[in-house]
């Protein structure tokens, strides 16, 4: 679709002030030649209260922006700073305006310059078509079509106490809630129905639900459970086979405060090295308590001890903090790194932002390998269904996992996930960064 426009007014969508929120037309009114004759009139309060206060704000802007044609493309950015409203609230508002049918979506249209000399091209990313006849920004009565402002009628307005408000409620009546009933229900007398009636199960779940053992107050079994108790292999996950987790950065735990000191040494020197790859020698030479970040490293000690926070994970996040503001090339100083007000003034900022944590599961490749094998195996089984005979149902796993394949799979994966947790534990022994 070629559209021909002098000059393309999305310009006006992309400035950064915003209008005035009290008036609906911001922008005046551009009257369109596209106008139906099926129109009805409708008071603007009226349609302003039923479509809703960001709404009827979008379509007013909208109104102003539209060409002859009837055609608006302002982008949702452009609106969003217009109006100073959310992205997320203009693109709900221009849903809801679209499903009353005040504005139909375009999509991106091809637009050339009317000038024969002129090649220039450019394109409307997000075009509009706005419904509405509005004679003037002073107008108490505008034209819409028939059916818009039916669907705008009946839709429904928020909140409030007064008649036709709030959302519209639908009967919750079934014609199957009761047994004897004049509609069949599509479960009652069914083949699956008797199927699970007999074998006291249910498919795909566990657990039966509102079906307990008499006199133990235990659910019974559901169909995966019994064929598990049948010969189906378990699924292989935690409880089969443990994940090595990635342990947490180490925390301030010892009693000595120059441990801890030589601690926070340790850990920055480490951070510069694998961020700048340069060596960073401060607290190496000399005595501790004669170097001239004694105290401030003490103060420091004492305010992560009391916030309970990781000395790694504070110097990787402050680092990643430190290059956005001041460039990649030059490392904090300790000083800087370990400021005991910073702490104190950024920890809750630190605690939302930072991703130097551990306790996440890596899956070694035996345990994929494994997942992937046995989720082949349950989606046959269940193609076969309920329906299928318990010998079928071994014949597909003996198929999939022949002679004690999954027991080897099995062991294969606890050892390869032992052999990571070790390695990563042994790092971290050795000081290396693993996060």
């Amino acid at each position: 679709m070629t559209a021909h426009h002098p000059l393309p007014i999305s310009r006006l969508a992309q400035q950064s002030e915003s209008v005035n929120p009290n008036e609906l037309f911001a922008f005046g009114v551009r009257k369109s030649r596209k106008i139906g004759r099926r129109y009805a009139p409708i008071q603007l309060d009226v349609l302003c209260a039923h479509l809703g206060k960001t709404a009827s704000r979008v379509w007013g802007v909208l109104i102003g922006l539209r060409n002859r044609r009837g055609i608006a493309h302002p982008t949702r950015g452009g609106l969003s700073r217009m109006l100073g409203i959310s992205v997320a609230s203009i693109a709900k508002a221009l849903r809801r305006l679209k499903s009353l049918g005040m504005i139909q979506h375009l999509g991106k249209i091809l637009c050339t310059d009317t000038n024969p000399y002129s090649s220039q091209k450019y394109v409307w990313a997000h075009a509009w078509k706005v419904i509405g006849k509005v004679p003037n920004h002073h107008s108490k009565v505008i034209r819409i079509p028939m059916r818009c402002r039916d669907l705008v009628k009946a839709a429904c307005r928020w909140g409030g106490k007064r008649r036709g408000a709030g959302r519209v409620r639908y009967s919750r009546v079934s014609a199957y809630t009761k047994v004897n009933s004049l509609l069949p229900h599509p479960l009652r007398g069914s083949v699956m129905r008797r199927v699970k009636d007999a074998r006291n199960i249910t498919s795909g779940s566990t657990y039966m639900a509102h079906s307990k053992i008499l006199g133990t107050g235990r659910y019974k079994p559901g169909w995966w459970a019994w064929l598990e108790q049948n010969g189906v292999p378990p699924f292989p996950g935690r409880s089969v086979v443990q994940s090595a987790i990635i342990p947490h950065p180490p925390k301030l735990t010892s009693k000595n405060v120059d441990d801890n000191i030589r601690m926070l040494g340790e850990v920055y020197r480490t951070a510069v090295y694998r961020k700048y790859k340069t060596k960073s020698w401060v607290l190496v030479r000399g005595a501790l308590q004669n170097s001239k970040h004694y105290e401030l490293l003490r103060k420091a000690v004492a305010v992560l001890t009391e916030h309970d926070i990781s000395p790694t994970a504070w110097v990787e996040w402050h680092m990643n903090r430190w290059r956005e503001w001041k460039g990649g090339k030059i490392a904090p100083p300790i000083s800087a790194t370990y400021d005991p007000a910073k702490i104190q003034k950024w920890r809750g900022w630190f605690a939302k932002s930072s991703d130097t944590n551990g306790g996440k599961a890596i899956i070694s490749k035996n345990h994929r390998n494994l997942l992937q094998k046995y989720r082949a195996m349950r989606r046959d089984i269940r193609r076969a269904g309920v329906l299928a005979e318990l010998p079928d149902i071994l014949n597909i796993v003996a198929a999939h996992f022949p002679d004690g394949l999954y027991d080897l799979l099995v062991q294969k994966a606890k050892v390869e996930a032992e052999a990571k947790q070790f390695k990563m534990e042994d790092s971290i022994r050795k000081g290396k960064w693993i996060w």
